[in-house]
């Protein structure tokens, strides 16, 4: 079920995605960003979740951390990541 989710949610990301970078009109980039906000609504919990199932808890802020990072180039995810671990 949640392979499923997880596929369905990330083409709809890349749908909108794709379909935000040819919008001609400003109706027309909100539906991309629509598509796009629930692509990430689905995935980010499916993906903690998992994350959370197979990591321990003593390493889950970099896991958590770089999981961010390499997901949205957020480096401030990245930082905080790496002090958890080093706590």
């Amino acid at each position: 079920m949640m392979t499923m989710t997880m596929t369905a949610m990330a083409a709809l990301r890349v749908l909108g995605a794709f379909a935000s970078s040819f919008a001609g009109s400003f109706v027309e980039l909100l539906l991309a960003c629509i598509l796009l906000g629930l692509g990430q609504g689905a995935v980010n919990p499916c993906s903690f979740a998992l994350l959370g199932d197979y990591f321990s808890a003593s390493n889950r802020g970099l896991v958590f951390g770089t999981s961010r990072t390499t997901h949205d180039d957020d480096l401030f995810g990245w930082l905080v990541g790496w002090l958890e671990y080093l706590e």
